[in-house]
This record gives structure tokens, sequence and C-alpha cells, in this order.
């Protein structure tokens, strides 16, 4: 399994393609600027789709149905009945979503020390997905960035965001907000999550509090914080230790890409139990299913 296509080779495309070169992958690229289509893939080679979001479902839909194994750029599709219908299609494909913070091993650290007891009892989550200018025009920052916090909450915590609360702002008169807050519960925890393109200072940072420390994931900077805290008799938080916890090894994106791979080559080796990927279509429709509930009490 050393071929591979890719179709998109854009900004995130390219990024792709380098990845896999270095996974010593034989890429075709399909490209429209190339003047190909999915009409020229026609050999039995998994697809790698980075293509447009708009995109993701006819394209999607289209190579299920030929039965490929499909890996496509987060999310899948752009809404939840697009993604159960392209559950339908999945037979015995490996279809992915490239939910990119799941395979980065500080998601993995920070959801091992949750569910151990360092921070204590989980009393909130923040998320803040901010930059300055860099919109787009056809989807909204929350397809486009919350997508990436709505998946990382998920499994966190192996639950679902049920959405209470949403507030957008629209500062350039197009029918897209530029800024978008909304808060929810998961498991009983309080989360809250903003994303913009209007914002002077960029950031990437999930932060879970705890009754007895909190954790601070910056995606930038690649590093995860752990701080101890305590409550002293005059009930004020005293902090205590901080701990860093830096980044090892390949890329999230390499991790990604070698995730598809392994589960393909699970499949083919005939195992009796298939080991579907990570961030498979059920978790697709679980993230898309909350970013339908947040556009759909966006003002416009």
């Amino acid at each position: 399994m050393d071929n591979v296509y890719l179709v998109g080779v854009g900004y995130w495309g390219s990024n792709i393609l380098k990845e896999l070169r270095l996974l010593n992958k034989q890429v075709t690229t399909i490209d429209i600027k190339d003047g190909t289509t999915l009409g020229n893939i026609t050999q039995k080679w998994p697809v790698i789709l980075a293509t447009p979001i708009d995109q993701h479902f006819s394209q999607t839909e289209y190579l299920l149905k030929r039965n490929y194994d499909v890996f496509v750029e987060k999310p899948m599709a752009e809404k939840q009945t697009e993604c159960q219908t392209l559950r339908t299609l999945e037979g015995d494909n490996v279809l992915m979503a490239g939910h990119l913070l799941i395979h980065n091993p500080l998601e993995n650290k920070m959801k091992e020390l949750i569910h151990n007891g360092s921070i204590g009892k989980v009393l909130s989550v923040k998320c803040e997905r901010t930059n300055w200018g860099k919109r787009q025009t056809n989807i909204t920052p929350v397809a486009n960035l919350a997508v990436h916090d709505i998946s990382v909450v998920h499994d966190l915590f192996d639950d679902e965001i049920i959405v209470t609360d949403v507030q957008s702002t629209n500062y350039t008169n197009n029918n897209v907000p530029d800024r978008v807050k909304f808060k929810g519960m998961i498991a009983q925890i309080e989360v809250e999550c903003e994303v913009s393109w209007y914002s002077l200072t960029r950031k990437r940072v999930i932060s879970v509090i705890g009754t007895q420390g909190a954790l601070v994931w910056d995606n930038d900077k690649n590093t995860l914080v752990k701080t101890n805290h305590m409550i002293d008799g005059e009930d004020l938080v005293k902090q205590i230790t901080t701990e860093t916890f830096p980044y090892e090894g390949a890329s999230p994106l390499a991790r990604e890409l070698k995730h598809f791979f392994d589960c393909i080559a699970y499949r083919d080796q005939g195992y009796s139990v298939f080991q579907r990927p990570k961030t498979n279509v059920d978790n697709a429709i679980s993230v898309a299913k909350v970013i339908d509930r947040i556009e759909s009490k966006i003002v416009r």
C-alpha cells in the first residue's frame, strides 16, 4: 500500500503531500488547477481529500460508492445528515475524518491526566481559537475553527456537548459571522468556546479547570501545562506547583496519516475485528450535530 491519491493541493493539501512523501508514499495528485478530477481516480488506492468543505460530502459519497478508503479533512461534511448518509455507505471501507488534534500526544496526555484524577473533579472547560483577518466567506468560524475544539472536548470526556447559548457578531456586513461564542455542558461540566477571525490576539488554547488543578494546552506553543492548587482556610485558591509537558515525536499530521494507513493494513490483514479509525464517521456525526446546533442559533 505505497500508492495514494491526494485530492487538493492547496495550503493544507501541500502540507499533507510533504508528510506523505516522508512516509515514503507514492502520491498521485488530483487538482482542478491541473485539469484533473475524481474521474481520474482509477486505481484502488486510498484517497485523501483536502478540498473545500462544501465539496467534502459529494466527493466522499462518490468514492465510497466505488469502494475506496477515504480520509477527508475536517469537517467530514457540512451537515449531520450528510455525515449520516456517509455512515450508511461506509461498509468495509476505511472512512476517517481529519480531526488533527486528536492525534496530538499532548491531547492524549491531557485526557490521561483528566481521567486519572490529577486535577480532581473537572469543573469547566474553556476553548479559545482566534486570529486576525484570515476569514472565510462560505463557512462560519464554527465549522472552520471550533470544529477542532468540539472534537477534542468530545474525546476528552467521551461524551457530546449540549449547546445552551450562542452569541455571534458580524463586523463586516457579510452573511457569515466573524466571531462566535457558545456555551454548553458535557458530562455535567461547563464548556465555553470562542472562535473569531477578528481578534488582535491569536490564540489556540484549551483549558480545563479542576478542584485540585488545571491543564492549559497551547496548540501554537505545543505545550501542556499542569498547575496544582488548593483551597486554603479562607477559601482562596493557592498555586502549589506547575509542571510542563513538551511536545515530542512526529507531527500530529504524520501520526494522523499513519493511523489511516494502519487501519487499512489492519483490515487487509484479515483480523476478525475491524479496527475503525479513532476519528471515524461516528465521531464526525457527533461533531457535526453540535455544529448544526450552534449554527442554527446564529443570527445572520
